[in-house]
């Protein structure tokens, strides 16, 4: 059995292959369900995926993926998982010393990082030690 892909790294390996603007049509088109990638053109799968993503995309994801199972995750999921990346550097370089000065503390930064994401103190806690 194929290696599956799940998730937000599928994201990261497909938008790898075959560059952003097929990995936002792949995204439009399946996100949120897995697909097992063909292995010929002559599946109804094939057909769907050339009909997002044209014939240069489907069968790059042919040559990848041919037989495995591929997570597509939904446009919401990425933007989550960008916002919360940046939560997680953002922090990182709140409370760290740098040039010799003294971070701030984790409370200070969880406080504005509420303000600087619009979410509240337990969420953003959550993404930080996550």
């Amino acid at each position: 059995m194929g290696e599956s892909h799940p998730g937000i790294s599928g994201a990261h390996v497909l938008g790898g292959v075959l560059g952003d603007e097929a990995s936002i049509a792949l995204v439009k088109a399946f996100g949120g369900r897995s697909v097992r990638i063909p292995r010929t053109n002559q599946s109804l799968t094939y057909t769907e995926l050339h009909n997002a993503i044209g014939e240069d995309g489907a069968r790059t994801l042919m040559r990848e993926f041919a037989g495995e199972s591929v997570y597509i995750p939904k446009l919401s999921e990425i933007k989550r998982q960008a916002r919360n990346n940046a939560i997680r550097h953002r922090f990182d370089e709140l409370t760290q010393i740098s040039n010799g000065n003294a971070g701030i503390s984790s409370r200070k930064a969880v406080d504005f990082l509420t303000r600087e994401f619009d979410l509240c103190g337990k969420q953003i806690e959550r993404i930080v030690n996550s």
